[in-house]
């Protein structure tokens, strides 16, 4: 009990930084919407059922579903038929548990929602996005990548420099403590749309995957603009 206490302690008294806890804390998530903090990070451990699911979905090639979440939407619609009734379960199940924490931080019930294969080195560049808020769900393959505050060249990160390793270079003061989510975690990030985080948003990155020729199957839900506005 005294080491879930001190975490959800630390989402709020860390101003910048990173705060960890456990995804079976809901005081979490409400604190962290209010807290002067941009990075929520609860490690989780998918069912084995959902993990064997996301790994051999991770494997086939489907239509992603990328729109809006409203009432009745299976987020899953593309997916489902390349999975067993107890995969498509289990995997539906961790959908629903992270939209309910992610509404529980943003107060939207209609978030921006993406889930699919992700195969390329998009975003491997370290940034800020300019949404609101977004929760990044790896369930298969490398997770997302960020960065502590205290660890962020913020000068770097705003100019212009070309070649992606070089910025990174810049941007990141010791690659040693770029932290790793893994697969099943959640991330929250705070973007520069988020009152208050304009210039201290959420540093962070996807995974360089392309030359290994890894693959990953993301859950990212957004809200792109106005807090509390859904």
């Amino acid at each position: 009990m005294r080491n879930a206490i001190e975490r959800v302690v630390r989402v709020v008294a860390d101003p910048v930084g990173q705060a960890s806890g456990s995804a079976e804390q809901p005081e979490a998530l409400r604190r962290f919407a209010l807290a002067d903090t941009s990075i929520l990070h609860l490690p989780r451990t998918l069912s084995t059922t959902a993990s064997a699911a996301a790994q051999a979905l991770s494997r086939y090639c489907f239509p992603s579903y990328d729109g809006t979440m409203r009432e009745g939407v299976d987020v899953l619609r593309h997916a489902r038929p390349l999975l067993a009734p107890a995969g498509a379960r289990a995997l539906s199940n961790e959908v629903d548990r992270a939209l309910e924490a992610f509404r529980r931080v943003s107060g939207t019930r209609a978030p921006q929602v993406f889930f699919g294969i992700v195969s390329t080195d998009q975003c491997r560049k370290f940034h800020v996005d300019y949404i609101a808020l977004r929760m990044v769900v790896t369930l298969a393959g490398p997770g997302t990548e960020w960065v502590d505050e205290r660890n962020v060249d913020r000068i770097a990160l705003e100019r212009f420099i070309e070649d992606v390793d070089d910025a990174n270079r810049s941007i990141v003061i010791d690659r040693a403590l770029v932290q790793h989510c893994k697969a099943g975690d959640w991330l929250l990030l705070k973007g520069a749309a988020w009152p208050g985080r304009e210039r201290v948003g959420a540093v962070h990155r996807s995974p360089p995957i392309e030359a290994s020729r890894l693959r990953r199957l993301v859950l990212i839900l957004t809200m792109p603009r106005t807090r509390r506005a859904g």
